[in-house]
């Protein structure tokens, strides 16, 4: 099923992800901002009157049902609210294992009419599932009410159902985000990180609040013949950490001296103070004059059919002399990605410019990683050498590249694109 083109456009106030030397920021600000989500009698929503099929609808239909109970929606909006990771997703088979996740189990038992045990060994039975709110409106304005779905599928292929509290099935093809009550999602697990900057351990009458950090980031510097140093911008150490990458790399003769990796702290909330780094899109940094610097990316392609869930990307730049010969390679990972806008990068990558007439050249890669498949929607190598100071490289569409066999009906030749430029010999 085709999916929507939403408008292409570069806008850096959405998102700034920040990779190397220089100030390193986390800004992201989502497009489906809060809205008031219609009840599942309100939607345009075709009724369907077949029973559940196959485990994970027979489960999310059982579990739809247990969330008739007040204390239990409270129980799990508050687990959410907690969960630190991406999305605020919480694996399923973990959160059962809580005492908030046995009453929700209870709660399903009781009104589906089967055995404690008999869900217990379905959700034993099925791959590790990610249970969450995808739509970042519904998680920041649900407030436990009973006009939830719940939603299941194993290959993230539509035409999607969900179950209501009352156990109705609603097809719910082609649902515009803005227009669904809040959905309940279950699918595969996926590679989840740490929310950089997330809100305060407190309680709250929604999953998400405004000022909520979104999506994780790491970074990983892979020296030659070294061990792997990984950084993970969640960690209330990564400024140190940072610094001391920096001072390495400084060393070896591979970044310019004065341009640290820095990492500002949080002295407060993003409410509080709007104007402190990861709570605004802060001015781009001057970049080192010996940098390649990665401007910015685009996946152009959703992974599901509806568009309603966001990525997990991974980006390398390995350094290859004229020879082949690797010299230094690094790894940039974010969560949280939205499909739908332009991810600008303001900061250098930590390598030195490509030097002109050398041969050098950088091999970028960039790729979704979602846990489905061998490669990870793998999108393959682009090599881009001295010649290519300030262009685009992109990925052409092809199966290979895109989600699920999901192609994106865009009229674009490409599924995804990198801009990348580094300053000239003076």
């Amino acid at each position: 099923m085709p999916v929507t083109r939403f408008t292409l456009q570069i806008r850096p106030a959405l998102a700034a992800t920040m990779i190397g030397l220089s100030t390193l920021a986390s800004v992201a600000c989502s497009p489906d901002a809060a809205t008031t989500p219609l009840a599942p009698n309100e939607i345009a929503a075709t009724r369907v009157t077949a029973p559940a099929t196959g485990s994970e609808q027979q489960l999310a239909r059982s579990l739809a049902l247990g969330l008739q109970d007040p204390a239990v929606r409270g129980q799990v909006r508050d687990a959410m609210r907690a969960s630190l990771v991406d999305e605020h997703k919480l694996v399923l088979q973990t959160f059962v294992q809580t005492s908030s996740g046995k009453a929700m189990v209870q709660a399903a038992a009781r009104n589906s009419g089967v055995s404690v045990k008999s869900i217990e060994s379905q959700i034993a039975a099925l791959p590790a599932l990610d249970f969450y709110m995808p739509i970042r409106a519904h998680r920041q304005s649900w407030q436990g009410t009973d006009n939830v779905l719940v939603v299941a599928t194993l290959d993230r292929k539509g035409p999607f159902v969900g179950y209501t509290t009352a156990g109705t099935i609603l097809s719910l093809a082609r649902g515009a985000p803005d227009q669904l009550p809040p959905i309940f999602m279950l699918h595969p697990a996926e590679t989840a990180g740490r929310r950089v900057h997330p809100q305060a351990a407190t309680s709250g009458s929604v999953i998400e609040d405004a000022n909520d950090g979104t999506g994780s980031e790491s970074i990983m510097w892979y020296p030659v013949g070294g061990t792997p140093i990984t950084i993970d911008f969640a960690d209330p150490n990564a400024q140190q950490e940072l610094a001391k990458l920096s001072a390495m790399l400084a060393a070896e003769g591979k970044t310019s001296t004065g341009s640290d990796l820095i990492v500002h702290e949080n002295i407060c909330t993003c409410e509080d103070c709007p104007w402190q780094e990861g709570c605004s899109p802060p001015p781009p940094p001057p970049p080192p004059g010996d940098t390649t610097i990665l401007l910015g990316f685009e996946m152009e392609f959703c992974d599901d059919t509806e568009c309603w869930t966001n990525l997990e990307i991974r980006l390398t730049a390995v350094y290859r002399n004229s020879a082949g010969v690797e010299l230094a390679r690094a790894v940039y990972s974010r969560g949280d990605v939205n499909p739908h806008q332009t991810f600008s990068v303001q900061a250098p990558l930590i390598f030195r410019r490509i030097q002109e007439n050398s041969g050098q050249y950088m091999q970028m890669n960039l790729v979704e990683e979602d846990g489905f498949g061998s490669n990870d929607d793998w999108c393959g190598d682009v090599n881009v050498g001295a010649a290519g100071n300030g262009q685009t490289a992109y990925w052409s569409n092809n199966q290979a590249c895109v989600a699920h066999d999901n192609p994106p009906i865009y009229g674009y030749p490409w599924s995804a694109w990198m801009s990348f430029s580094w300053t000239p010999k003076y």
